[in-house]
């Protein structure tokens, strides 16, 4: 399990956190503003894992077209969602986005998304 206690981001022009190894990430107490994903999951090199997010007691402040998490479907992983708090436009952002994940270094085809 790794945990990110506290802290922010802005600006980041692709992902703020990208888990590559297996089990559980937990971002809690934490802040991002204009960024494109906060969190991904490891979608397209060497071993691949079931993987696990956790938000807690997250804002988010996204440009339009962020994702809060990207996961791999077919690799069962996961995000759960507890006190986030997004400032955004309505459907302006993706809070899941789905992904199928593979270990051969192609581009991960998206598989569908939970607003």
């Amino acid at each position: 399990m790794r945990t990110v206690d506290g802290g922010g981001s802005a600006q980041a022009a692709d992902k703020v956190f990208q888990y590559n190894g297996p089990g559980t990430m937990i971002i809690q107490s934490f802040c991002a503003q204009d960024f494109g994903k906060l969190y991904r999951s490891c979608g397209n090199r060497g071993t691949q894992y079931t993987r696990h997010a956790q938000f807690d007691n997250v804002m988010l402040i996204p440009r339009s077209s962020s994702v809060v998490a990207g996961v791999n479907s077919n690799y069962h992983d996961t995000a759960l969602f507890r006190n986030v708090t997004i400032k955004a436009a309505v459907n302006a952002i993706t809070v899941c986005q789905r992904y199928t994940g593979n270990d051969t270094g192609e581009e991960t085809p998206k598989t569908g998304t939970r607003v």
